[in-house]
């Protein structure tokens, strides 16, 4: 679920766990990932993921942005498994995920 688009993202480096929930991590700790490195790991994520027989959902919440909604459709599992939603249908776009996942258990 996303309220617009992948940006460049500073991450901690792996293994790495801050002393305190106050802590803010220095250069030493973190690894800064521009918009295109970004999006790559967003992509190989959503693809492994979709590999691997795990069903993606995904919710653009109020994204005007349409390469932005088209980054969240092309990780979702098919067109189905994608919701652009505005304000108070996020409710509705819940229950339908609800229902096909209930649905899932009682066929498998």
């Amino acid at each position: 679920m996303t309220d617009g688009g992948i940006t460049g993202q500073i991450r901690p480096k792996p293994g790495w766990t801050p002393p305190t929930p106050q802590h803010v991590p220095g250069s030493g700790s973190t690894t800064v990932y521009d918009t295109t490195a970004a999006l790559t790991g967003f992509h190989a994520l959503c693809d492994h993921a979709k590999d691997n027989g795990v069903v993606v959902y995904t919710i653009a919440f109020q994204v005007t942005n349409t390469s932005h909604q088209n980054q969240m459709r092309t990780c979702a599992s098919s067109p189905g498994h994608f919701y652009n939603v505005e304000g108070l249908d996020i409710d509705a776009a819940f229950s339908s995920i609800a229902s096909q996942i209930s649905a899932l258990r009682l066929v498998e």
